[in-house]
Order: C-alpha cells, then sequence, then structure tokens
C-alpha cells in the first residue's frame, strides 16, 4: 500500500483547477493516517497541503465528496471550509440560484409568447368621437386586448377607422413593442357657416336699459341708452356692403343691459286669523283587534272645530288592546289689528330675498333700494335690485 506524504506549504496559493474537484479545509489529529486509510479503499487525492499539526487541506473530486466528508466526521474531523472548482463551482452556482434562473426562463418565455399580442390600444387626438367607439370597431374586426399583434397592418386599420367614421380625415397607426398606438385627426367643422342661409338675429332675452354693445358680427339696431323688452330684435344677421347690399351673416353680440329684479311682500293692517276658543269637548274609546269594545260617544257642539287623537296600547301584541281618545277644540274666527312700523323691517326682508331670488351668478349690481306704497287698504313693500347683465342670450 503506498503511503501518502503530507506536505507542509505555508505561502503556496491554491491552484485553480478545471476538474469537477473540491477542497476540504480539515481540522483534526492524526489527519495523514486517515488520508492514507481513505487512499487505500480508492480515494484520489489532486492536492494535499498540511498547515499545521492540527489543520490540512485536501482537494477531491465532487463524486468522492460526500464519501470523504462522512469518513472524517466517523473520526471526529471537522470539515471548516469548502471550495468548489470547475464544473462544481458552476453546479453550485446554478443550485443555490435555481430560482433566479427558473424565473428568468419563465420570464424569457413569457416574454417572447406575449411578444406577439396586443397588451394595449392607446388612442390620441380624438374630441367629438369617443375612445370607447373607437375601441368597439377595432375589436369587432379582431384588434383587441391579446389578439394577435400583426392580425392587421398598420394601412388596414388605418383604412377601417377612415370607412366607419365620417368625423375622421387622417389616421395614423404605430405598432410600438405590444401596444397600437391610434392616432386620430378629425374633421374641422363650422356650423355657423355651414347653416348661414338659416342664421337668425339676436334677440333681447328680458327687457333693460341698454348699457354696452360688443358686437362680433351683424347689424346692430340698437345703440347705448336704449330701453328695449323682451324679444325686441337687438342685432340682425346681415351686413351691408358699399353698395348697399345686404348680405347674410351670423348675428353675434354681447349686448349687456341695466335690468330691473323686484320682490313684493304685503301688509294688510286688519287680518282675519282663526283661533282656539279654549272649550273643548273629549271622546274615548277601546278597540280590540280593531273593533271597538268600550266607547264614550260625545256630541260636538261646535260649528268650526279642529281635532286631535291620541293612542295608547294597554297590552302587549299578545292581546292588542287599544285605548283612543278624541279632542274636539271649538274655533273662531277673529280680526285683529297689526302695526305696520312693527312689521317693516321683516317685510322689507321678506320681498329682498324674494327679489334676491332672481338673480344670477354672473350679474353686477348697480343699485338695491325699497319701496313702500298703499293700495285699496294695503301696503306693498317692493325691494328692487338693478343689476348690469347680458341680454343677448
Amino acid at each position: 500500500m503506498k503511503k501518502l506524504k503530507i506536505f507542509k506549504k505555508k505561502e503556496k496559493k491554491l491552484k485553480k483547477s478545471y476538474k469537477s474537484s473540491v477542497f476540504l479545509w480539515l481540522s483534526g489529529y492524526n489527519l495523514e493516517r486517515y488520508l492514507n486509510q481513505l487512499s487505500a479503499k480508492g480515494i484520489n487525492f489532486f492536492y494535499i497541503e498540511k498547515i499545521n499539526l492540527k489543520e490540512s487541506i485536501v482537494e477531491v473530486s465532487t463524486f468522492d465528496e460526500k464519501k470523504v466528508e462522512n469518513f472524517f466526521k466517523s473520526k471526529n474531523i471537522i470539515v471548516t471550509q469548502k471550495k468548489y472548482n470547475g464544473f462544481s463551482k458552476l453546479g453550485k452556482i446554478f443550485k443555490a440560484r435555481f430560482g433566479i434562473f427558473v424565473g428568468a426562463l419563465i420570464c424569457f418565455c413569457f416574454f417572447a409568447i406575449s411578444s406577439g399580442f396586443v397588451w394595449r390600444i392607446e388612442v390620441y387626438g380624438n374630441e367629438r368621437i369617443s375612445t370607447e367607439e373607437i375601441e368597439q370597431v377595432l375589436s369587432e374586426n379582431g384588434v383587441c386586448f391579446l389578439s394577435s399583434l400583426n392580425s392587421k397592418t398598420n394601412f388596414e386599420i388605418e383604412k377601417l377607422l377612415m370607412e366607419n367614421f365620417e368625423d375622421v380625415s387622417m389616421v395614423s397607426v404605430v405598432k410600438k413593442g405590444c401596444s397600437i398606438i391610434v392616432n386620430i385627426k378629425e374633421k374641422v367643422k363650422n356650423d355657423e357657416y355651414e347653416n348661414i342661409d338659416k342664421a337668425t338675429a339676436v334677440v333681447a332675452t328680458e327687457g333693460g336699459i341698454v348699457t354696452e354693445i360688443q358686437l362680433i358680427s351683424g347689424t346692430p339696431l340698437v345703440k347705448v341708452g336704449d330701453v328695449v323688452k323682451a324679444g325686441d330684435v337687438l342685432v340682425s344677421p346681415y351686413i351691408i356692403d358699399s353698395s348697399g347690399t345686404q348680405i347674410l351673416t351670423i348675428a353675434k353680440a354681447n349686448i349687456f343691459a341695466n335690468v330691473s329684479l323686484s320682490g313684493r311682500a304685503e301688509f294688510e293692517a286688519e287680518k282675519e286669523i282663526t283661533r282656539r276658543t279654549g272649550n273643548f269637548v273629549v271622546e274615548r274609546k277601546m278597540e280590540f283587534l280593531d273593533k271597538e269594545i268600550v266607547t264614550s260617544k260625545a256630541e260636538i257642539p261646535y260649528l268650526l272645530y279642529e281635532l286631535e287623537v291620541q293612542e295608547t296600547f294597554l297590552s302587549d301584541y299578545l292581546l292588542p288592546i287599544t285605548y283612543i281618545t278624541t279632542t274636539y277644540y271649538e274655533l273662531e274666527q277673529v280680526t285683529i289689528k297689526l302695526d305696520f312700523e312693527s312689521e317693516r323691517e321683516s317685510l322689507v326682508q321678506e320681498a329682498k330675498t324674494l327679489a334676491g331670488l332672481r338673480l344670477n351668478e354672473n350679474d353686477l349690481i348697480v343699485e338695491e333700494n325699497s319701496v313702500v306704497t298703499e293700495q285699496d287698504g294695503k301696503i306693498f313693500v317692493d325691494y328692487v335690485y338693478i343689476v348690469t347683465r347680458t341680454i343677448s342670450g
């Protein structure tokens, strides 16, 4: 039997090996004897280095790794460190990062497969035509989410949209990655000038005193300071050229006027009211299962009255007995006199609230005041806002 000679090389660096091997750092005693025993069992050592009395480094094939490690473990020899070489090193790296490699492989396969399908359709430039309408037409013709990216060419998609939407003047389609990008250009429409023969005049929406005219097109028929009423023509839908000929055009203008807004509260010095006299009659009855069992009828001696009804349950739901009390209160009509001055402030506030309901958000309040008038024995309180607002619609 050939005995191994363990040599000591403290400063020698371990050489890289391209064999499928592993370096083992061993800690224990009688290493030389145990190495000889392993060698006798057919274990091939590529490298042996004795560091000191207790520590050594050996290189063995990865196929013998477990056998050598188990042998040393049985002899109380500890493997403190390992270093793999060659293909075994690559195998360990792959094994330690197996999940990463598998994930990368799955991602690669998914990307390779999904790159042939549509994942997104983006539409730009549309204003009157909704994106949903465009996507619906594309879907009906086989271009939709997860459809084949190359099922239709860019030219075919452009032609499809041009044929289905009259308001489209131009379409541009680009495929970028897994997305189809559609750029739409809609036809420019000018409804006003297309229907110029049907143009109408600008009329006043309400009456007032004209304060400003901002003419855009047409011929104005009023001037600042004119008093107009609702329905009056403010601007006619034509212009007159140098030869005196009328040419149809769009009547358009912003015309402002001072408009009066009022609210009215009414006061009566004498007022008839109905009130209770203090006299009353009480009627009582008991009901069981919606049938009267005890009744105390009362005669109602009043021509004018109001009543109050009160119900009380005398037992639980197993025995539903109800006690009902009806009270008849006598009423009388009397005439009372009121003092206007004591009511003035509340009447002015009531009229102001009613006038305020007619205000618009953009109104400019120019003036406001209250007026008291008397007619047919009644006093009227009017609150008036003078506001500037547009009356050209």
